[in-house]
C-alpha cells in the first residue's frame, strides 16, 4: 500500500470543511447577532480560550476517548488487544483528525466562532 492512497480521504474532508465554512460564512451574513467587526479583545480571549478547550477535550481528555476509539481497529497483540489506526480510508482520516491538536483545532475553531457569533 502506498502512502498516497489515502490523499483521496484528505483531499475529500478538506472540501468538506471548506463546504461548511462557506455555508456557515453565508448563514452568519444575515442571521449573526454580533458582526466581527464589533469584536472586543474579551470576545476573542473568550472564542480562543474556548477553542483550546474544546480541542484538548476531543485530542486528549479521557472522557471523550470513547469516541475516538470509534474510528480505531483492534488488533489481536499476543494474549491482549491494542488500538491500531486503520490502515486506509475515512476512519483512517478521522483517526488522524482526532490525534492531531493542530488539525482538530482548525475544526473546533471554525465551530467556536459560528456558534458564538450566531448566538
Amino acid at each position: 500500500m502506498r502512502i498516497t492512497d489515502q490523499y483521496f480521504w484528505n483531499f475529500v474532508f478538506s472540501l468538506f470543511f471548506l463546504v461548511l465554512v462557506t455555508m456557515a460564512a453565508i448563514i452568519l451574513e444575515t442571521e449573526s447577532r454580533v458582526r466581527p467587526s464589533e469584536l472586543s479583545f474579551t470576545d476573542f480571549a473568550l472564542m480562543s480560550l474556548a477553542t483550546w478547550r474544546l480541542t484538548r477535550l476531543f485530542v486528549y481528555d479521557a472522557i471523550t476517548k470513547f469516541f475516538r476509539e470509534q474510528f480505531w481497529d483492534v488488533v489481536k497483540v499476543g494474549k491482549g488487544y491494542a488500538l491500531e489506526k486503520p490502515k486506509v480510508g475515512p476512519r483512517r482520516t478521522i483517526a488522524d483528525l482526532l490525534s492531531c491538536p493542530w488539525c482538530f483545532g482548525t475544526w473546533a475553531a471554525a465551530m467556536v466562532i459560528f456558534f458564538y457569533l450566531i448566538t
